[in-house]
């Protein structure tokens, strides 16, 4: 007997076409083909997040999922570790099965959380189930028992995306019993993305002393990537070489010609390629693309003559991709974007994290003490006093495209560019005036103006003087001042991100 299982099969409801009406006829038990004369003997199996319209739901049997207990978890767990086909799976299964229950609580009490965002279904079971996978992986890879160090990288790269969630307080009651001082990958938000987008390189050098070299997770217990960010920060990416120059980029926006069909599998057709020749592709507005990812997304693919397939949906085509082991998906997205449009299905397919400079840059006292002074000067930039009185002007009034990471911005992007590997006493001052610099070029005229009467005073001449000594007025000058500035590290040039404001 075949058997068709269409899965998320709910994600169809949501098209104006409405593709699932030709189901009609076939899941009438007593419809006759008009061209066999005989009822189709096929099963039909559909999953979904959500119910159907009603006129799906009652030519069949709804089964409806409850969620599941902590019994029905660790069971789960139990199945998704045992590989009988491997000789010693019992030896590294054995390392992680003590900790199954207190992992599936963990869950649990993470899911049981105040909605994220306006969200209750942020999270699911494939996060769940691809912690339990990676856990296994380290575990096997470092040749250890669970610890700390490897418990705290696994739930963060499958457990994130939410800063103010504290995921160390949640799987606290497993944390406790764990061993603080064994080996382990790095859980800095650096290490989190350079284990994902590095995965497949780590995964097939194996150091010769693994318990010192970090090997990071291995690449088949990896999930692409979703970067969630309130503005597209790939000069962050670069700056941190996470990125290089081989990655590819694709821009999508919302002009219509960009949501026509060409557009659409033009891009798709690049995706293929990128797909087949391994490389590190980045998806920025591009959501009209998404749904016809959902099996690579999935990674389940299909080994033939020695290479990975999937399928790619383009419309009503499906389309066999071979599938090189070195191809990363990255997925830029808006915050908002992500909590207010984002499907429940593809927001669970994907490794989560938040990016912006704050989560990047360092928690360091002498890190945090630069950022510190550097706000204090752009406080004292922005106040005024005329005749007694004191008026604070906003600093996005002061200075163009001001935002609240733009200090931290600054100064690690100031780090990058003097190529210090850190902040010292030392260099703090150098750091320091330099993000100052970089502040002014930001700085509007009439602020600059404005600074004979606030506490500037007594530097207004020297300010006013390297202000408009930098002689931005004009595109052509900031061009050039580019191309005579750019950043060169190890032959690769940095790329320049900016956003040149007008009055016009």
């Amino acid at each position: 007997i075949a058997c068709v299982v269409l899965d998320e099969v709910g994600l169809a409801e949501d098209s104006p076409n409405l593709p699932l009406k030709v189901l009609h006829s076939l899941l009438e038990d007593s419809e006759v083909s008009e061209f066999t004369k005989k009822r189709p003997n096929v099963s039909f199996i559909g999953l979904s997040n959500w119910a159907l319209d009603p006129a799906k739901m009652n030519r069949g049997i709804m089964v409806q999922l409850e969620d599941p207990t902590p019994e029905e978890l660790v069971k789960t767990a139990h199945a998704i570790i045992d590989h009988p086909s491997d000789s010693e799976n019992e030896i590294h299964s054995s390392k992680l099965t003590p900790y199954l229950k207190s992992l599936a609580d963990g869950y649990l009490v993470m899911c049981s959380k105040e909605t994220f965002y306006g969200r209750e279904d942020y999270f699911g079971l494939r996060d769940f189930y691809c912690l339990i996978k990676m856990l296994y992986s380290l575990c096997r890879d470092y040749n250890t028992t669970l610890n700390k160090r490897i418990l705290l990288h696994g739930v963060k790269r499958n457990f994130g995306g939410i800063p103010d969630i504290d995921v160390e307080e949640i799987f606290g009651d497993v944390m406790s019993g764990l061993d603080d001082t064994g080996i382990g990958p790095l859980s800095d938000p650096l290490s989190l993305f350079r284990a994902n987008v590095n995965c497949y390189v780590n995964s097939v050098s194996t150091p010769s002393d693994s318990s010192v070299v970090n090997k990071d997770s291995h690449f088949d217990t990896t999930r692409y990537l979703l970067l969630l960010t309130e503005n597209v920060s790939l000069d962050i990416l670069f700056q941190s070489r996470i990125l290089d120059e081989r990655t590819k980029i694709m821009f999508g926006s919302s002009f219509p010609l960009d949501k026509e069909s060409y557009n659409i599998c033009h891009n798709i057709n690049r995706i293929k390629i990128y797909m087949e020749t391994g490389e590190t592709v980045v998806l920025t507005n591009l959501s009209n693309l998404y749904d016809s990812l959902y099996e690579v997304l999935n990674q389940f693919y299909v080994n033939l003559l020695g290479k990975n397939w999937v399928t790619i949906g383009i419309g009503s085509q499906r389309v066999e991709c071979p599938v090189d082991p070195k191809f990363r998906l990255i997925v830029i997205a808006d915050r908002a974007t992500v909590f207010q449009q984002f499907p429940p299905p593809l927001i669970n397919r994907l490794e989560k994290h938040t990016l912006d400079i704050s989560t990047i840059l360092p928690n360091d006292p002498v890190v945090q003490g630069v950022v510190g002074k550097l706000s204090d000067w752009l406080n004292n930039f922005c106040t005024i006093e005329h005749n007694g009185d004191t008026l604070k002007y906003s600093e996005n009034v002061c200075f163009v495209g001001f935002q609240q990471d733009t200090l931290s911005s600054v100064v690690y992007s100031t780090k990058s560019k003097l190529r210090y590997d850190s902040i010292n006493g030392e260099n703090e001052d150098v750091i320091l005036e330099q993000c100052k610099l970089d502040l002014l070029k930001l700085a509007s005229p009439d602020a600059i103006l404005r600074l004979s009467k606030s506490k500037f005073d007594s530097e207004f001449e020297i300010v006013s003087k390297t202000y408009f000594g930098l002689k931005l007025f004009s595109l052509a000058d900031y061009l050039q001042q580019l191309s005579r500035n750019a950043v060169t590290v190890e032959n690769y040039s940095i790329p320049k991100l900016s956003f040149v404001t007008t009055h016009s």
